[in-house]
């Protein structure tokens, strides 16, 4: 069974999909957040330093983006520590300590996540500056299967 939470995050409304699984004791839920871009929720725009610095560009919109997963998730009564997995895109300009950075920041507010890391070039999906890190889709559990 699918039904549809809608969150107001910042000017935007969130749609997210909980679908339920009937289980032998418990019902189960996962919950599904479309992509997660560093934007600030108070400007609308995207975290960056100005510069150009590339490294801590990075780890800024690394800390937005669980940010603002985890204001998201507040309005479903979930947290950090539910989320089970989730793709991290990275931008292959990215050096290996800031990458190594990244991914300790996602370690320590994820937990209990799995995490599928794909490289390559983001795609520029809102005017602004250049966006280095992108978390979609984030699945989140309610129990463990």
């Amino acid at each position: 069974m699918k039904s549809n939470i809608i969150v107001k995050f910042g000017k935007e409304d969130i749609r997210l999909v909980k679908m339920s699984f009937r289980g032998a004791q418990d019902d189960k839920y996962k919950l599904i957040v479309p992509g997660i871009l560093p934007i600030d929720p108070r400007t609308g725009e995207i975290v960056h330093y100005s510069g150009g610095n590339i490294d801590g560009s990075a780890v800024r919109q690394t800390i937005q983006c669980l940010d603002n997963l985890e204001t998201i998730l507040r309005v479903p009564e979930y947290t950090l520590g539910s989320v089970f997995k989730v793709v991290v895109y990275l931008d292959s300009d990215l050096q290996e300590k800031v990458i190594t950075e990244v991914i300790s920041n996602l370690k320590k507010r994820l937990p209990n996540c799995n995490f599928t890391f794909a490289p390559g070039n983001i795609p520029r999906v809102v005017h602004g500056p250049k966006i280095f890190v992108q978390i979609d889709p984030v699945e989140v559990w309610n129990g463990i299967f």
